[in-house]
């Protein structure tokens, strides 16, 4: 072949050319898997398993817990918790969930507690609360008889995106550097090191362990892979599954800015991620609200804004004015189908 004469010629295949992978395919692909070295993949479990009376020391010591290897590990960290962590409340967050958020967290938490340490404020407020309160029920154990004085968090795959934005890092790690919030993490991207500097590595004082299991990726792989299917359709379908859980108001909040958002646009061709001109100011979006009897004060307001924006499906852009304009990041198709879903 390198003595033939002539110039090279390059394949114009590439990999955009193939189909896409239908989920129903995807699935019937992985149920019927052959499983392979099914006595040896057990054998290793076993000996992970008799390390639980170890990490629960660790655990119990002050330091957080962080899980690497080839291979799910979900099954195996659930079984460290139904045998070792039956004492406390134990939050389990599935950061492979692509609509997991910091929000989640705190709200699993805070449902725990008593009434007076829920509240407003930020999500960091919120998580520094909870660690406050935890601080003072230990210092007083007499005077808090019946009250949970320490939580477990377990994030399976804490490197995935939902988790790993600025403001849900600060949240985590407020958390994981109080003595009373016990961290178990595992992860599973080879650059996952890389996530926390040191002053945030400090907080977490994470002991990391090699448990490959080898065993399949069957839960973390049962949500929309973004290299499986189109990233507008995986914004849609999760706008779906997110507008059906919140009350009619607060839809209705999505309606009036989706309405204003597609009106702006002429073509309705040009609402692509905030790119376009559009966006309502806060004040306008607030009294929109206000005259259709959606909201009936400014907390309310705010409270139902956070939501979106945890969720990602309102944002906001700046102006040219410096003005925070509020807007829907999906196109016009994602919009007008989520409207007749609405209406």
């Amino acid at each position: 072949m390198l003595a033939r004469p002539g110039p090279s010629r390059t394949s114009n295949n590439t990999l955009a050319a193939l189909p896409t992978l239908e989920r129903a395919e995807f699935r019937e692909l992985i149920k019927n898997a052959p499983r392979t070295h099914t006595s040896e993949r057990e054998q290793l479990l076993r000996l992970h398993r008799k390390q639980f009376t170890q990490w629960f020391f660790e655990l119990r010591s002050g330091f957080s817990l962080l899980f690497y290897g080839f291979g799910s590990k979900r099954e195996l960290l659930l079984q460290f918790a139904r045998t070792m962590l039956v004492d406390s409340p134990l939050v389990v967050v599935n950061g492979f969930s692509p609509i997991v958020s910091p929000k989640e967290i705190i709200d699993k938490m805070a449902s725990a507690l008593p009434e007076a340490v829920r509240g407003g404020g930020t999500l960091l407020d919120q998580a520094r609360r909870i660690t406050r309160h935890l601080a003072d029920v230990n210092a007083s154990p007499d005077e808090a008889a019946g009250v949970y004085r320490r939580f477990y968090l377990l994030i399976n795959n804490i490197e995935c995106s939902g988790i790993q934005s600025e403001r849900a890092r600060a949240v985590i790690a407020a958390l994981a550097s109080s003595p009373y919030v016990h961290c178990i993490a595992s992860i599973d991207h080879i650059q996952s090191g890389l996530l926390w500097d040191s002053s945030s590595a400090a907080q977490f004082r994470w002991v990391a362990h090699d448990v490959a299991t080898f065993s399949p990726y069957r839960a973390e792989t049962s949500y929309e892979n973004p290299l499986l299917a189109r990233a507008d359709e995986l914004d849609g379908r999760a706008a779906r599954y997110v507008l059906s859980s919140l009350t009619s108001n607060a839809r209705g909040m999505f309606r009036l800015l989706a309405e204003r958002q597609l009106a702006n646009d002429e073509d309705n061709a040009a609402v692509d991620s905030g790119r376009t001109g559009g966006g309502l100011a806060y004040s306008a979006f607030y009294t929109l609200c206000r005259e259709h009897f959606l909201v009936s004060n400014d907390l309310t307001f705010r409270t139902q804004l956070t939501e979106y924006r945890d969720h990602r499906l309102i944002l906001t852009r700046r102006s040219a004015d410096g003005e925070d304009l509020f807007y829907i990041p999906f196109n016009a198709t994602i919009i007008e189908a989520l409207m007749e879903e609405l209406a």
